[in-house]
């Protein structure tokens, strides 16, 4: 059994210690042995670290564990999943297991002598949790109000801030938007800041005529355009609906028959419950309407999208409705709306924006007999994140049923009827519901005792002896992530599901989407046979191949570029299921259409050097003002080594193109290869490109800095030439007229294969160049870079005299050796001949001389 641990180190990390149980230490060794090296990474899906990365501090030796230091002030929360090797010992395999690290949200410290909200009576815990941080939840139990941060391991009473100067302390309702609780006190809703200090009054709501207030029942995820944790909804007696947002309020009266033609044929009416959808971005509401011609009360319920603000009503209506006293409405985790909605002893669905809609039967599974709902008060239905839904009524009683079922079983709760009990679940590590029961009797110190409920077995308890017979698959398996996937422009991924069913059954796959238009689908289908076993799986596509029509200005390409942009929610689901089937149920998961958080790009260099500043002189004549007129004076420039990265060293003779590297923060995703455009920092000319118009096939004449900067005078160099406005030279465009020009002229437009700068050679210099990509379809972020060229290779202007010196006195030298060598040589010449003459005497001495005379002599007379 895997345990966790944590420990703080100087307030800048938590060390993470994975332990496992005392009796297990030695298989702990026997996998270190082996080489097993756990790993331990965030799920980026749910929050992105922002600080340090995770450090492995290795394996401890003595305690048979291993460490990891991960930053403690990243994120209110984030889930990490700890992982192995695909090591097997004894055929068994470690799964991956997961750890929710939360930090503090709220500071409501409470003391002794303060005053704390009161709320009105609850016989029974009424649990309002965070949308985002379901570990943080508020409680209104009897007549108090508190507050959670660590999933129901305690509670505390929230304080009433100093700066609350009202006399009513007790809160009618309560909830938790992003960093606020909202309240509602006698018909006004506060607002209680993060800080627990400040409160406010929402001015924009009718002060006092406030009936309800309801907020998300699911996170809303934060690349949504359309959606925002920042929301509620409040409403008044009289049908004025309001939609608070990020401090804007905007508000619908239900009673206007211009809006709603249906309200025509209702004398009364009244909104009786309302609920708050984040994806799709829905709202919910029960209406109780009084029919004109005969009196009879029935209860309405309608769909408004606030993306468009479209309505419908739901074809489905509640009739006998003299003993309910309120409806109660929570969203199910779905990409097409689905709901569901109580009365005191009843339970109906609508899924599908209602064209499936009905009542839940309760039943005892054993003997196939429905309960008889008489009696039965619901307090609670909780909904997991996998798909699992649990109902507890207010004697304990407990139901169990699944996400899209119609059927709800009952289960042991394991509790005294008379206990005064809530569920709980905890979504983001394993979708384990519990009890819990609150002792607040202290005024000073609350306990709370939580018990896991065992649910698999309760179910298959409750279903036996037909719990391994009735699901129509053995297993559903996927490797769908439950949290965001990002797509950028021509990007795509690919998921998979499989099913896994008996030949006795059918199986099929579901694919549902919210937004299906956004991207480009494809479903493949596989099915394999065989003899005990069957298999179907289903691999989809997912693609973005729109294109912008960038020739459209400025204010089109960014219209059509936010409606190509949104979050797309899809869910795939076995198409048959029952209650006893292996989890998960279904699978959701979102898929976020634009920039990439963390998406940005770099200029690959391979060089070093020390993180220090470069300070150089730019003379006046190399560059110019912001305005295009000469400078006047050198200007003196500060290089940011530790901001802009390592300069390039390159010499005046070579021709320099950048390779640019796209990455999602600190992962590499590839090499760029669009058009793209550079300008100097501080306006140097001193720097020209390599190639032409004529050269680059141009049809028409191309952008430049000249042209552009003419037609925009009063914009600086960042807004006055991007994907907003490019126009690539070889589209003949008719809409665009193309003048007589010189197709010699520069063109200042690059690429990952073509174009370059060229240096001056009569001088060095130092560049401070920002890149930005031009091409309109390559990507919704604004990629944009900034980097150093230092150019070297020019001796400078020297004093030649003294090489003439050196030269002369080179060439003298060579004069007066040769001088020395002529006389040397001339010497031994004349040497030489007199050592000829004195050989020549000795011979004629002996007459060796004379009789080679005569004969010379003789032959020349013949």
């Amino acid at each position: 059994m895997v345990m966790v641990s944590f420990h703080h180190i100087c307030n800048r990390y938590i060390v993470i210690c994975i332990l496992y149980m005392q009796f297990s230490a030695g298989l702990s060794s026997q996998f270190h042995e082996l080489g097993q090296e756990p790993d331990m990474q965030p799920d980026v899906h749910l929050e992105y670290l922002t600080d340090s990365a995770i450090i492995n501090k290795g394996y401890d030796t003595n305690k048979s564990y291993w460490q990891f230091a991960v930053p403690s002030h990243t994120s209110y929360q984030t889930r990490y999943t700890i992982r192995g090797k695909p090591m097997s010992m004894y055929e068994c395999f470690i799964e991956d297991s997961y750890q929710l690290i939360t930090h503090k949200k709220f500071f409501y410290e409470t003391l002794a002598t303060e005053r704390v909200w009161k709320t009105v009576y609850h016989s029974k815990p009424q649990i309002v949790k965070d949308p985002c941080l379901r570990n943080v939840a508020l409680i209104m139990y009897k007549d108090h109000l508190y507050m959670t941060q660590d999933s129901m391991k305690s509670i505390n009473n929230i304080s009433i801030p100093e700066s609350y100067s009202e006399s009513q302390e007790i809160v009618q309702d309560a909830l938790i938007i992003k960093s606020h609780i909202v309240l509602l006190i006698d018909g006004s809703v506060y607002i209680q800041h993060q800080d627990g200090v400040n409160i406010s009054l929402v001015q924009d709501l009718p002060i006092g005529q406030i009936k309800a207030i309801k907020g998300h029942d699911w996170c809303s995820i934060e690349h949504d355009l359309k959606a925002s944790n920042d929301m509620f909804i409040a409403w008044t007696d009289k049908g004025a609906l309001y939609l608070y947002e990020d401090g804007k309020t905007d508000n619908v009266t239900i009673t206007d028959s211009a809006l709603f033609p249906f309200i025509d044929l209702y004398s009364k009416i009244d909104i009786f419950q309302m609920a708050l959808n984040a994806h799709p971005c829905s709202l919910g509401i029960a209406l109780k309407l009084t029919n004109t011609s005969d009196s009879n009360i029935e209860i309405v319920f309608m769909l408004i999208n606030l993306e468009s603000w479209s309505w419908q009503v739901l074809p489905f209506t509640l009739t006998e409705v003299n003993d309910v006293e309120a409806v109660h409405m929570v969203f199910q985790k779905t990409p097409v709306t689905s709901f569901l909605f109580w009365t005191n002893g009843s339970v109906f669905y609508s899924y599908k924006e209602g064209r499936q809609n009905g009542k839940f039967t309760l039943t005892k599974y054993h003997n196939f007999s429905n309960i008889d709902t008489t009696g039965i008060e619901i307090q609670q239905i909780t909904i997991s994140s996998e798909g699992d839904m649990l109902l507890l009524t207010n004697s304990n009683r407990m139901f169990y049923s699944t996400i899209h079922s119609q059927t709800m079983l009952e289960i042991e709760s394991g509790e005294l009827p008379t206990d005064d009990v809530a569920l709980w679940t905890d979504d983001y590590v394993s979708s384990q519901f519990f009890t819990v029961f609150l002792n607040t009797d202290s005024h000073t110190t609350h306990f709370v005792y939580k018990r896991l409920i065992p649910l698999r077995n309760e179910v298959l308890s409750s279903m036996y002896p037909y719990a391994d017979s009735d699901c129509p698959y053995e297993h559903f398996i996927s490797n769908i992530e439950s949290g965001l996937y990002e797509v950028d422009m021509n990007e795509e991924i690919n998921v998979w599901s499989m099913l896994v069913y008996p030949p006795t059954t059918s199986g099929s796959l579901e694919l549902e989407m919210y937004r299906p238009t956004l991207l480009e689908n494809y479903t493949f289908v596989y099915e394999q046979v065989g003899e005990q076993l069957n298999t179907k799986n289903m691999t989809i596509r997912f693609a973005q191949f729109s294109h912008l029509n960038q020739y459209k200005g400025p204010s089109s390409f960014y219209e059509e570029r936010l409606r190509m942009m949104g979050l797309v929610t899809f869910e795939v689901r076995p198409s048959k299921t029952q209650l006893n089937c292996p989890l998960p149920h279904h699978i959701v998961s979102h898929i976020f259409i634009g920039c990439p958080r963390k998406r940005h790009i770099r200029i690959y260099n391979p060089n070093t050097c020390q993180e220090s500043t470069v300070t150089y002189t730019i003379p006046s004549r190399y560059y110019r003002n912001d305005n295009g007129s000469p400078a006047t004076k050198d200007k003196v420039v500060e290089y940011n080594v530790k901001q802009y990265g390592c300069p390039f060293n390159i010499l005046n003779t070579q021709s320099f193109r950048p390779i640019i590297h796209m990455y999602d923060g600190n992962t590499y995703v590839k090499e760029v290869d669009a058009n793209f455009a550079i300008w100097e920092e501080y306006g140097r000319v001193d720097f020209q490109y390599n190639s032409t118009m004529r050269s680059a096939m141009c049809i028409r004449k191309s952008q430049s800095w000249g042209l552009m900067t003419s037609n925009n005078l009063n914009q600086s160099r960042e807004t006055i030439w991007g994907p907003h406005n490019y126009i690539d030279c070889h589209q003949d465009l008719s809409a665009i007229s193309s003048t007589d020009f010189n197709f010699n002229q520069a063109y200042e437009i690059l690429n990952r294969t073509f174009n370059g700068l060229m240096f001056p050679s009569d001088h060095d210099a130092f560049y401070i160049f920002n890149l930005k990509i031009l091409d309109p379809n390559y990507s919704f972020c604004e990629l944009r870079t900034t980097f150093g060229v230092n150019v070297t290779g020019y001796g400078g202007e020297q004093d030649t005299m003294p090489m003439v010196i050196a030269i002369c006195a080179i060439i003298l030298s060579i004069v007066i050796l040769l001088i020395l060598t002529y006389l040397h040589y001339r010497k031994k010449s004349i040497m030489d001949m007199l050592l000829r003459q004195t050989v020549m005497d000795v011979l004629h001495q002996k007459g060796h001389v004379q009789k080679r005379t005569q004969s010379y002599t003789k032959t020349k007379a013949d």
